[in-house]
């Protein structure tokens, strides 16, 4: 998650505050970028609000997601909502 975070463009992102929930399957675990200021926070435990959108990934296919690995060779799944 810290290389999702480091591969932010700030130019790009809302600019109302966002809250994006990402749920890994394979090792259960769940992370929140919080967009709101200057500089979007990652964090490890609930921030309390609700998510504008949920990114459930397959924890096999982060790796490849944050490189140069064309998504046909992804043997893995990726799904988004809101």
């Amino acid at each position: 998650m810290q290389t999702v975070h480091s591969l932010l463009r700030l130019d790009r992102l809302p600019h109302s505050p966002t809250t994006v929930r990402f749920e890994f399957t394979i090792e259960p675990k769940i992370y929140w970028l919080v967009i709101e200021g200057e500089q979007p926070e990652l964090c490890y435990n609930d921030p309390g609000r609700d998510a504008e959108l949920v990114v459930t990934v397959d924890g096999r296919c982060s790796g490849p997601c944050c490189s140069d690995v064309r998504p046909s060779a992804m043997r893995s799944t990726m799904a988004t909502s809101g």
